[in-house]
Parts: C-alpha cells; structure tokens; sequence
C-alpha cells in the first residue's frame, strides 16, 4: 500500500508537471520534476531494500531505472542517487556529510532479478546487460563493496568491485530463470562473500543476497553439500539491518527439506526454530514460515503443517500454498527415502495454533442462507443497535420467509413463525393481520410471544441498559426454561449488550458467538472484545474457550470492509480496541493477522492515514504488532515494527504521539538488544540520548512526566550500562 501512495503521488506530481510547464512556468516545472525523482527513488528504494509490492508493482517499479539514471548522468545534484542527499557527491551525502546508499546502483545490481521470474528470459537479459554497462562504468559501487576480497592483484579497487558487482548481478539473474548451470559457472569464478569488521547495512544486505543466490544455485543444481556449506555461512553473518529485507532467514528456510538428510535433525531443529522465531507474526516472511509447513508435512506432522499455512493465510490474505513460495519446489514424497525426522518441540505451540482463517462464518451475511431464527434474531437486534440498512434488509427477509407455506405438524415452527409475524409488525409499524392461510395463530395470541416480549422488556441492549451486571444476572436467569428461540435471544442480548458479569453469562455469550458472525458481523469486534476481556478474568479454567473465542473474533473481523471509505462496516476504534484486547488476551498471532489487515488498509506503512481515520491509528496499530511479534519470540520482527511505529507516531500530528513514538522507540532498541544483535546498541544509544535532549528541553515529546517511559527508559540505560 505505501508502494502504491508513492506511485500515485509520483503521478500527481507528473500531472503537476506537465501543466506548469504548458503555463511556461518553467522554474516551478523543475521544481516539481525534481522532487518526482526523489519520490520514484524512494519508490526504488522501498522494493530493493524490503522486497515489497507486487510482481506488478516491482516491474514497475523497474521500469523508471533508465529514465532516473539518465536524469541523474546529467545533472547529479538536481537528481541526485538517495532521496534524501544533498549536492552532487557520488556516492550520496546527507546535509552533514554523512554517507547514504546509492539507490541507482542498488537498483541496477537487483534490477534483473527483481523482474524475474516473471518476465521472459531474453527480457531479463536485456536488462542485465545494461546493469552490467552501468555497473562497470561507475565501479559497482565499489564504496559499497568492501567485502569482497580475494581476487588477486586487484583486490579493493574499483576494477575488481565492478567485476565482482556484475558477476553477483548476472549470478542473481540467471537464478531467478532457472538455469543454475550457468549460474554454477559464474560462481566458482568468483570470491567468497565476506563482510568487512564492522559492516555497514549495505554490506549486509550485499552479503546475504549473495549467499542466498548461491544456495538457490546449489539447490536448483542438486549439489547439496555446496548448499549446507552455504547455510552455515548463511547462520554465521550478521543480522540485516532493522527495515531491510532478512534475506538469510528466507534462505534458511528454503533449506530446511532438501537438506534434511544431509545434516543432523538437531541442526534441522535449529534451523527450524530460527526460521520461526524470525518469521512468525510477519507477512513479509510468509513465504519462509510456509517453508516450515512443507517440513512439518514431510515430517509427519500434518496437523502442524495445516495450522501453520493457516498463519500465513491470516497474514497474507489471497496467499495460496504451494504458488507463492519462490525458490525449488518441494518435490514430492518418495516412499523409497526415510521421512523426514521429526522436530517435536522446534515449532512452539502457539505458532501451529490456527488462527481460524477458514472459519466458516466469516466472510459477508448471506440472508438466504439464514433460518427464520436466525433472521428474527437478526431483525430483532439490529433494531435495537440502531443498524438501520441492516435492519430492513432483514425485515424484508422475514416478509419473504413469512409468504412461504409453513409446517403443518411443526409446533416448534408455528411458534417461531407467530414471533416472527410479531416482531416484523412491531419493526415495520405494521399491526394489520398477515394472511394465515397454513392455520397460525393470530401474532398476538401465540404464547411464545409474550415469552419473547418478556425478555426484552429486560434487554442488555435496550435504551441504556448495557453492560449492566444486575440487568445481566436477570436475563441470564430466564435462560433455564425458556424456548430455543428465546435461548438464542437472551445468549445474543448476553454478547451485544456487553455484561459478562458471571462464568455463567460468560458460557452464554460464548454460544452466541458463532451465530453474531453469520448474522451480525460488523458488531462482533466491539462485543468479541468484551467476551474475551470476560473470559481471560476467568484465569486458566477458559484457556480453551479463550483461544476458540479470540480466533473467531480476528477471523471475523479481518473479512469485514475496514475504514476508510462508505462502505466501512466496523469504526477505527472498535479495531484499535479489539487489537489491544487480542494482545492482552495473549493471542499473538490473531493481533498480528488484524494488524497486517488493517494496517494495509489504511494506507501501511506511509504514516498519515486518510483525513477521516483517527491519525495515530497505524502508529498504534504497527506498536500491537511489535508486542504480538515480541510475544511471539519474534524480537528482531518487534524492533522492526516498533521502529516503524516510532516514524509513523512521528508524523501522525495526533494528541499525544510525541510520547507514543518515544515508548516505540524505547521498546525497538529495548527488543533489539533482547535479540542479541550487537548491531542495535548504537540505535538504543542515539534513542536515549534523543529523549534526553528533549527532557532537557522541557519537550512534551520527551519522557519526563510519564512514569511508564521514565522506568523503561532507565531499564534501558542500565542494559546498556551492562553490555558496556
């Protein structure tokens, strides 16, 4: 979604463009081309570094390389290679001198791979040929590449790091299509990859998309113990940096089944721990978590393998096994080779806990689907909740169901046809008899009808009756005796009004809630949330019906049309709050699932959301993420998400969100640190001497005054303190 705001503003600027300069406002034309360049860069930058969008949008994205390089060879500091350089120094400067990545090169050297494989061969060819002109003639961004070594003579000039860069690229290329002889061909020309001592992220990233080239080269070529050489070097290199593409984990995982038989199950199950504890929670990696799947499957373990795609369908909704996995299919079994060994305890149990994400009852009300209970239900409480479109559409639905001929030796369906005449005539206004030609009482003469009118004299959801815990314990007690139909009445009441006073309404409400789903779902993220915040209280004695409540709760609530827009069927806030809820309640995965969801439909990662969405709520919503990952071991995927809740809070402009970015950027560096990635330590400094630079100046963004941030911020400087 950000990929896609970036395209669309390019395109504005575009439009700008054109019409200033058929105005002769030449000198604001330049001005508008100039700041399009840094928007497509930004573009640029955003795929090769994090590997997001669609093939459609990285193609795309591709397409503008020529025309941003031309306009940069002829003019560098109008159209410089970062977005954020300042004068004409190649590689790129900050306005303080400081060192950026070139993104021109870095786009060139990905260029060829990111258009494969879904672009023809002699396309891909084309394009790498002209990386390779571009790469030699500005040294392969040899600044950039002061971990290769080994080529004799020439080691660390510009010759060789051209070279080397071209080779990598054409290495890459041939990868992506297909044909790893000659990918097989180019690499033993070459070096091994290293990293200089203190590796700058570029460096990283340069490492690691040159080990997992030679892996997938290994793979694809059956040279397996090339391939387990390659993962342990994969396992040994430093960690990317927060925001960058964790390509080692993707090759990790791409590992797991061939080598199986190659390395001891012990390593297997190391591997297979680090691929979850990186991957879980993050819809970036699902391709790496369904990895993990594929294993379980030929381990023996279907049910874990089913739970576990179930995840990544959650996080990646449209996203299909077996089809959007890139690298070496999973060949399929042979019963003449061993299974693979079992891993037991490597997967935790909450990451082959399904997320519901095939629940039956999500997904949009199908009224001709739904029984005449179910439809009086839903006439009867979408009047009360004031949902007046649903309301009507439901009424028409009970006069449908009500013209048709009814059971004769049906006692159970005389009395709910009465009710159901009833309430349409009370909903509609209308107290003329209906046509009874099938022998139903008259709807006032029935006595279910006065059993229906009895409990909703005593309605949760009546007036301001709700969340009412005496109100509660007297609907609850109607309960025993009563009809289906008026058991089905008072177990929604129990839900929707929101008073879960007692383990008993508790049990009630949880057996509406299947039934909410189908009839009412947009009310089910207010009132799941509530249930759940019941059933947690309740301690170990629910865990079960917690997490059956907590999946269909997010399962529901990811299928419904989230804000902004007309057609939003649930309010910012019920979303924000039911996030928090899931957190709370400990179920991480479904937190972030409905984070991923919501998130991207509010426009990801860009940081302001549309003008009639609540400001800070992909702040909040990026900051449930991190908690959830963290919750789910994830600590290097909690320090991403926190950090890009710290920007999005940053630029949000909402009450509050000076504070909101700094308890991100204190449970980034804190969750970085946890991780063990000695690459952090510099952020966890710059983070606190931020806040204290700002407590110093009496800004309101800082810490001073929140007891919270002053405790975490000090538990921080004592880690740092420690490691020191």
């Amino acid at each position: 979604m950000y990929l896609r705001s970036l395209a669309v503003l390019s395109d504005e600027l575009a439009g700008l463009e054109a019409g200033l300069a058929s105005c002769r406002c030449t000198r604001q034309a330049r001005r508008a081309l100039e700041l399009r360049h840094r928007v497509d860069l930004t573009r640029l930058g955003q795929v090769c570094r994090t590997g997001s969008g669609t093939p459609a949008e990285r193609a795309e994205t591709v397409s503008l390389l020529p025309e941003l390089w031309q306009r940069h060879d002829r003019d560098t500091a109008r159209f410089p290679a970062h977005p954020d350089a300042v004068g004409a120094a190649v590689p790129p400067v900050d306005g303080d001198g400081g060192d950026l990545p070139d993104l021109l090169l870095a786009g060139w050297e990905e260029a060829a791979a990111l258009l494969a494989p879904d672009a023809a061969t002699a396309e891909v060819d084309r394009l790498a040929d002209r990386a390779a002109a571009v790469l030699r003639r500005r040294g392969g961004g040899c600044a950039g590449m002061t971990g290769m070594t080994g080529m004799t003579g020439t080691t660390g000039t510009a010759g060789t790091a051209a070279t080397v860069a071209v080779a990598e690229a054409r290495v890459r290329a041939l990868a992506a299509t297909g044909r790893h002889a000659q990918a097989a061909e180019i690499i033993a020309l070459l070096p091994a990859p290293t990293v200089p001592r203190d590796p700058a992220p570029q460096d990283v990233h340069r490492h690691h998309r040159a080990l997992a080239a030679r892996l997938r080269v290994a793979l694809g070529s059956g040279d397996l113990e090339l391939a387990a050489s390659t993962v342990a070097l994969v396992e040994d290199s430093p960690a990317p940096a927060v925001g960058d593409r964790d390509l080692a984990t993707a090759a990790v995982a791409e590992s797991l089944v061939p080598l199986a038989h190659v390395v001891a199950p012990e390593v297997t199950a190391r591997r297979v721990r680090r691929v979850v504890t990186r991957a879980a929670g993050r819809a970036d990696l699902v391709p790496a978590m369904a990895r993990v799947a594929d294993y379980l499957a030929a381990a023996g373990e279907p049910a874990g393998a089913a739970a576990v795609r179930a995840n990544c369908a959650a996080l990646r909704p449209g996203w299909r096994a077996g089809r959007d996995v890139p690298g070496p299919p999973v060949p399929p079994a042979d019963p003449t080779v061993p299974a693979l060994p079992g891993i037991g305890p490597a997967v935790p149990e909450e990451e082959i806990r399904c997320t519901g994400a095939d629940l039956d009852c999500a997904g949009p009300v199908d009224l001709a689907a739904l029984d005449l209970s179910d439809v009086v239900c839903g006439t009867v409480f979408c009047t009360l909740l004031d949902f007046t479109g649903a309301a009507t559409a439901f009424a028409g639905r009970l006069g449908e169901l009500l013209d048709r001929p009814a059971h004769p030796d049906d006692p159970a369906a005389e009395g709910e046809r009465a009710v159901a005449a009833h309430v349409l005539a009370r909903v509609t206004g209308d107290r003329e008899d209906r046509d009874n030609s099938e022998g139903v009482p008259a709807p006032s003469g029935h006595p279910l009808i006065a059993e229906v009118d009895r409990m909703l004299t005593r309605s949760c959801c009546a007036g301001t009756c709700g969340a009412d815990p005496a109100r509660a314990r007297e609907v609850t007690g109607l309960w025993q005796g009563a009809s289906p139909l008026v058991r089905r009445l008072i177990e929604l009441d129990l839900l929707l009004g929101g008073a879960v006073p007692s383990p008993a309404t508790a049990t009630l409400a949880l057996r509406a809630l299947p039934r909410l789903a189908r009839t009412i779902p947009r009310a089910v993220p207010l009132a799941g949330a509530t249930l759940l915040e019941a059933l947690s209280g309740a301690g170990g004695q629910r865990a079960a019906d917690l997490r059956s409540a907590a999946r269909t709760v997010a399962a529901v609530a990811r299928t419904l049309p989230a804000p902004p827009g007309p057609a939003a069927a649930v309010h910012t806030d019920d979303l924000l709050d039911l996030a928090e809820t899931l957190l709370d309640v400990g179920a991480y995965h479904e937190t972030a699932a409905l984070c991923t969801v919501f998130r991207t439909a509010l426009h990801g990662d860009a940081g302001v959301p549309p003008a009639e969405v609540r400001p800070d709520a992909p702040a909040l919503l990026l900051r449930y993420h991190a908690e959830a990952l963290a919750g789910l071991g994830n600590l290097r995927g909690a320090a991403l998400f926190a950090e890009r809740a710290a920007r999005c809070a940053a630029v949000c402009g909402a009450p509050g969100s000076g504070r909101l970015a700094a308890d991100c950027r204190l449970v980034s560096a804190a969750a970085g640190i946890a991780a063990g990635e000695g690459t952090d330590l510099d952020r966890a400094r710059c983070t606190l001497d931020l806040l204290d630079a700002a407590d110093r100046a009496n800004d309101p963004d800082g810490t001073a005054g929140d007891p919270d941030l002053v405790r975490r911020r000090r538990d921080l400087a004592a880690v740092l303190d420690g490691v020191a």
